[in-house]
């Protein structure tokens, strides 16, 4: 016979021995031996009544045996084979399933955050090309309206004056090309 399975939450079993013996019933002695459970034999008196709560899944193998004398045993020759399976959450498929879920959620958390900064960094650029061209296009027409004034104006100290403001304007044009790149 197949070995009849059974769900993770029908793990308890019970057997009732019978013999064909018609003199006195209270002369048989049962025993049993549960392979996959305990391989030895387990003497269970007069009582025919055999249960187990809760087995583990896995795979048993169920041996009964009867004696009159409690010397002189005699097995029978049907056995019943059983497995219990285990529950979902205990298999190899779910745990392989659990790991690629917790991967691929890893994964995606690395990728969002990974987008976030290059669209962070990209905004960044941006503003800096922009500050670029503003700033240095107006820094560029103060350098060269007041190097006209200068040119075209013959008081000295205005002259120094459009002088200082011609080089202030070309070092902060060059100090904030090496601050935006």
């Amino acid at each position: 016979h197949p070995p009849k399975t059974l769900k993770y939450f029908q793990n308890a079993v019970s057997f009732d021995l019978a013999i064909p013996y018609y003199g006195n019933a209270d002369k048989i002695r049962y025993r049993y031996r549960l392979d996959g459970l305990d391989n030895d034999w387990i003497e269970n008196g007069n009582n025919n009544n055999i249960s187990f709560h809760p087995l583990q899944p896995g795979d048993y193998i169920f041996h009964a045996g009867a004696s009159l004398n409690g010397v002189d045993w005699f097995e029978g020759n049907e056995i019943i084979a059983f497995e219990i399976k285990p529950p979902f959450w205990k298999t190899w498929w779910f745990y392989v399933l659990v790991a690629t879920c917790t991967v691929a959620i890893v994964f995606a958390i690395y990728h969002f955050q990974l987008q976030k900064k290059l669209e962070v960094e990209r905004l960044r650029m941006g503003i800096a090309r922009d500050l670029h061209d503003d700033i240095g296009c107006a820094l560029s027409n103060i350098h060269i309206i007041s190097s006209i004034a200068m040119r075209n104006q013959n008081d000295e100290k205005a002259a120094s004056t459009f002088s200082k403001i011609k080089n202030s304007s070309k070092t902060m044009l060059d100090n904030m090309q090496d601050i935006v790149w």
